[in-house]
Order: structure tokens, then sequence, then C-alpha cells
């Protein structure tokens, strides 16, 4: 493999493809975390034990939640940032093929049959 980078818009739009739709993924699960630990309350009982690690576990569990929905907040801003990045580097390769295709049109000016456009 070569050590240049190479863009590749077609495996660009295909990572796009898979990841659209990650952070919502994300957000279900946290959903589902905070939803399975709702009855910890009955579970952990109700005496001063018990209310002391509820308020524990929900002060983490909440933490933990906000944690999940930023990283589904991440995961949904992926696709957006790659099309951006991918639109540039189109747009500098196009000006780049453009600039060598200028200066090749200069080339032997003023010589029979070289020059392009501008060496005729």
């Amino acid at each position: 493999m070569s050590d240049k980078f190479q863009a590749d818009p077609a495996r660009a739009k295909a990572a796009i493809e898979k990841i659209e739709g990650l952070g919502h993924l994300i957000n279900g699960i946290g959903e589902r975390f905070v939803d399975g630990l709702s009855n910890a309350g009955d579970v952990l009982g109700h005496d001063k034990f018990g209310r002391t690690a509820f308020t524990q576990l929900n002060n983490q569990k909440l933490q933990l939640h906000q944690v999940i929905i930023a990283l589904g907040r991440v995961a949904d801003g992926f696709p957006e940032a790659l099309n951006l990045q991918s639109k540039y580097t189109q747009k500098t390769q196009a000006g780049v093929v453009d600039a060598i295709n200028e200066y090749g049109s200069y080339q032997g000016e003023g010589l029979p049959g070289r020059g392009g456009t501008h060496g005729r």
C-alpha cells in the first residue's frame, strides 16, 4: 500500500451510510439502561442503607446517562463532518487537477505541435 493519501469518495460515502443513525442507537441504549434501573429503589430496600445506596446509584446512573447522550451527539455529528471533509477533499483535488492542466497548457509554448491551447 502506498504511503500517500488517496481520496476515495465512494469509500467515504459508504462509511457515512454505515454510521448514519448510530447516535439514535446509542441514545436508545442509554434509555434502556435508565429504564432497566427504574426499580432499583425497590430492590435495594427502603431502609437507611437502601435509600443511601439508591441515591448513589441514581446519581451514577444519571451521570452515565449524560455521557451516553453526549456520545450519541458525537456519533450524530460524524456523518456531517465526513460529508464536509469529503466535499473539501474533492474541491481541493479538482483545484489541483485544474492547476496541473493550466500549467501543462503552457509547456512547450511556441514549439510546433506542442503546448496545448497556448502553444499553437
